[in-house]
């Protein structure tokens, strides 16, 4: 996996950075999908019973500072997640081979970023239902690679 570092933050729509601050990134795009992830990865490496999330396209997430701090390990091989190695602040699950490539990561790192969840996502992992008016896929949804089906009695279904 390769991030370049940005040679101008100033063309950065969103910056955030770890717990510390020791590494600074950037967004140079939008989000492809926002939402809330259910799925035992995700409950594991946060330590809560879901995840607010938003996958941004690979190649508009840059490290402005403090690469060199930069951890990725998992154990699902395809989405190492990413960590401070000083502060152990988490910073997003790294997708490069994926269709379409993206990091995951969550919205509340990124300064001035308005949260819109459009879905909730591995539902069938769930150990916490949220009543609201979002499709709970099973999975995750035909436009993001599977198969698209919904949780019985939710919107959309």
């Amino acid at each position: 996996m390769v991030l370049k570092n940005a040679t101008n933050d100033g063309d950065c729509l969103y910056e955030g950075h770890c717990f510390c601050g020791a590494i600074r990134f950037g967004l140079r795009g939008a989000p492809i999908v926002e939402g809330y992830c259910h799925c035992q990865d995700c409950r594991d490496w946060s330590g809560s019973p879901l995840v607010a999330f938003m996958l941004v396209p690979y190649d508009t997430f840059v490290i402005l500072e403090g690469e060199e701090h930069l951890v990725l390990r998992g154990r699902v091989p395809q989405t190492p997640r990413g960590w401070c190695a000083l502060c152990g602040g988490h910073i997003g699950a790294f997708r490069e081979h994926a269709e379409p490539p993206h990091v995951g990561i969550s919205p509340h790192l990124f300064a001035g970023l308005s949260f819109e969840p459009t879905m909730h996502v591995f539902c069938d992992e769930s150990v916490m239902q949220i009543p609201d008016d979002l499709p709970h896929y099973r999975g995750v949804p035909e436009e993001l690679g599977g198969d698209g089906q919904l949780i019985s009695g939710t919107a959309g279904s």
